[in-house]
């Protein structure tokens, strides 16, 4: 529990904005024109999906609110 602090949950909130973007920017460079029925906008309303839901388990709040997974799979 003394490792739960604010900064620390803040630290963790900043990373997983990172790792959207860089993501993202993945997403966009491998699929310009879109691929398999999925281009990068498609993948970054996964992205917030996923975010938000390993967040959630965590005990933080969602970064992307409304964010649904938009892939039938």
């Amino acid at each position: 529990p003394g490792l739960w602090t604010t900064d620390f949950q803040q630290d963790i909130i900043g990373l997983v904005k990172e790792a959207v973007a860089l993501e993202y920017d993945y997403a966009k460079d491998t699929m310009p024109q879109g691929i398999l029925g999925m281009n990068a906008e498609m993948f970054q309303e996964y992205l917030y999906f996923i975010a938000n839901r390993r967040l959630a388990q965590i005990g933080l709040p969602e970064l992307y609110p409304g964010a649904e997974n938009p892939f039938p799979w």
